[in-house]
């Protein structure tokens, strides 16, 4: 199984892994998320694209918003987010462009639903190494879009009703 994480680094993925990641999940969610109120942007999110899948937490600890990939916390780190406002958030984040080269953009996380979450990230008049080796060389835009859907808790009034 191949697996892409928000990064867009790709990851061969073994059963024991597998196992470690869902076994993360379930520490996730029994530790962390299950016995307390959730804001909207809390739970186990889901995405999907061209290069692959991943599952996402993001959850609220003291005043920080903390977003990880369940299992690949030692690779890929601990984020931190921004709220902007109560649809709005924001982090760093970086994407992959044209022949494997990595850059660095401005991450916004836009709520849609209870259910689903925009993610962009961003990179505006960046000089790519494609584009320096142009007859005339010019910076380009790079934005890459995510959709992600909520895992955990399914339903999110359901889960909040009972605190």
């Amino acid at each position: 199984m191949l697996i892409s994480l928000s990064s867009c680094q790709q990851y061969q993925i073994s059963p024991s892994k597998i196992l470690e990641i869902q076994s993360r999940e379930e520490e996730i969610i029994n530790q962390i998320l299950k016995n307390k109120k959730l804001e909207t942007i809390e739970g186990l999110w889901r995405w999907q694209s061209m290069s692959g899948t991943g599952t996402i937490a993001i959850y609220k600890k003291e005043n920080s918003y903390l977003m990880l990939s369940p299992g690949f916390e030692k690779e890929l780190g601990v984020d931190q987010i921004r709220k902007i406002s109560e649809i709005n958030f924001r982090k760093a984040c970086t994407m992959t462009i044209a022949l494997g080269e990595r850059i660095s953009g401005d991450g916004e996380l836009l709520i849609i639903d209870d259910n689903k979450i925009a993610f962009k990230c961003e990179r505006l008049n960046y000089m790519s190494i494609i584009d320096q080796n142009m007859s005339k060389p010019k910076p380009s835009n790079y934005v890459q879009n995510l959709i992600m859907d909520r895992v955990w808790p399914e339903d999110l009034k359901k889960h909040n009703s009972k605190f």
